[in-house]
């Protein structure tokens, strides 16, 4: 995912932001965060959505380690409508 913290509005981290490393190997980690929040300019790379739609964005990331450090990165983002 792109860096639009400019983009984006989060409400109360605390409450919307969630994350946890589901998988961790000496070669490779998954780690799976979801969060809610507006969307509040354009630019959001591969947003589905319009300006001032409330979503919920899960993002997943497979990291390939080498040597003890991040060799490769795989970043998935599952975009929904907030309820």
């Amino acid at each position: 995912m792109a860096d639009n913290r400019d983009k984006i509005t989060i409400r109360g981290a605390d409450e919307n932001l969630y994350g946890d490393a589901v998988l961790a190997e000496p070669d490779r980690e998954l780690d799976d965060m979801w969060g809610t929040f507006r969307i509040s300019g354009e630019g959001f790379d591969n947003c589905p959505f319009p300006i001032g739609t409330e979503v919920k964005m899960r993002l997943l990331h497979n990291f390939h380690i080498h040597d003890g450090m991040i060799a490769e990165e795989i970043g998935y983002e599952v975009w929904r409508l907030a309820k």
